[in-house]
């Protein structure tokens, strides 16, 4: 990355790639009271932005926000898309969105929670079922990338759970959350 911001709606940000090559040796956690995870086959796209605008509010999560409704579908719908959504007490609490585009390899688009369920000890919990999700259904490389303006514990929480970084770059990140004419 080099120059100036392309504009006033860019910030640099350091993102940083990481995979895991084989499937760690660790027990799934007790289900917390009240959780349960479901697969949310063909997510209508309201409840798909609600989920994303929700995790990602406090961290810029805005690019899928700038995706018009045909452009969002053709990110989301398919055999090779798998959307998992954590529910607490019927309400929900954060989402994982898996993509299988390049079998056998799968990669983690988006994870995260809800701001009102952070540090009630269902991140871990959720990000070690999505993991073992992801290697039952046969996985050889499992990656994903996060970036300086995600939650300050993202990195760390990923290599916790035996990621390991494999590329990294500065960015410019459009902050818009919506399309500009």
């Amino acid at each position: 990355m080099s120059g100036e911001a392309p504009s006033e709606y860019h910030v640099s940000v350091l993102r940083t790639y990481l995979e895991m090559t084989e499937r760690p040796n660790y027990p799934i956690r007790p289900t917390p009271d009240g959780a349960m995870i479901l697969r949310a086959e063909n997510p209508t796209l309201s409840f798909y932005r609600y989920l994303y605008r929700e995790v990602g509010r406090d961290y810029v999560w805005t690019d899928l926000l700038r995706k018009s409704d045909d452009e969002l579908r053709a990110e989301i719908a398919g055999p090779d898309q798998h959307i998992y959504v954590l529910y607490v007490g019927g309400v929900p609490a954060g989402f994982a969105h898996i993509s299988w585009k390049e079998q056998p390899n799968s990669c983690i688009e988006y994870f995260g929670l809800i701001p009102d369920f952070i540090g009630r000890g269902y991140g871990g919990y959720f990000l070690r079922w999505v993991i073992n999700k992801v290697w039952e259904d046969g996985t050889d490389r499992l990656w994903l990338h996060t970036c300086t303006l995600d939650h300050p514990n993202a990195l760390p929480n990923y290599q916790k759970q035996r990621f390991y970084p494999f590329k990294t770059e500065q960015i410019w990140q459009d902050t818009r959350d919506e399309q500009t004419t």
